[in-house]
Formats: structure tokens, sequence, C-alpha cells
């Protein structure tokens, strides 16, 4: 699969996984695609909006959803990396990620 064709998949997923996720305590707010050369493929990098510090904070939540979305991006990347903030934190997000519901982040 392409680069863009990757990114492309990556994106309806979350944004299907995050449709599923509507009332729970996190979000999924942006995601990179990116070779990686230790996995031989592309991976993705996930950042989770959580409702609040102690969400962020409580390590059964943070593998309950990065289990999730790993799993839904199974077929699609070799592996899934997950990053979790609150709102405060969501504008340390590199510029290069890409922000589900719209484009780059600026």
């Amino acid at each position: 699969m392409s680069d863009c064709a990757t990114t492309d998949r990556v994106r309806e997923i979350l944004e299907a996984l995050n449709d599923d996720l509507e009332e729970e305590e996190a979000s999924i707010f942006a995601f990179l695609v990116e070779e990686d050369a230790d996995f031989e493929g592309q991976v993705a990098h996930v950042v989770w909006s959580v409702k609040s510090r102690k969400t962020a904070d409580n390590m059964a939540l943070i593998d309950k959803y990065c289990e999730i979305a790993s799993d839904k991006l199974a077929q699609t990347v070799q592996f899934t990396y997950c990053r979790f903030r609150d709102d405060d934190e969501l504008v340390e997000v590199e510029p290069r990620y890409r922000r589900l519901g719209s484009g780059i982040i600026a």
C-alpha cells in the first residue's frame, strides 16, 4: 500500500473508531503514519485526547484504548504507538500529525 493510501486507510479506521467511542473517556485527536526501519514497514502514531489527567494516568484505560486502536490498524500498519494527552497538552502535538476531521495540524 502506498504512503497516501495507508494514511487514507488509517484515517478511515480511526474516524470509525472515534464514532464507536463517542461516549468514552478518550477520543482520537490526531495521527501520523511513517516508515519505520525497525518494524520494516509503516507504523501509526495515534494521539488520544482524554477528558481528564486522571484518565491519562489510568494504565488500565490507556492499555484498553491503545489495544483497540492497535487491533483495528493491525492489517494496515506494522505497529501502533499511542500517546494520551489532556486538553492542555494537545497544543504540544507536532505539526506533521494529521488531525481527525481536518488536515495537517498548523
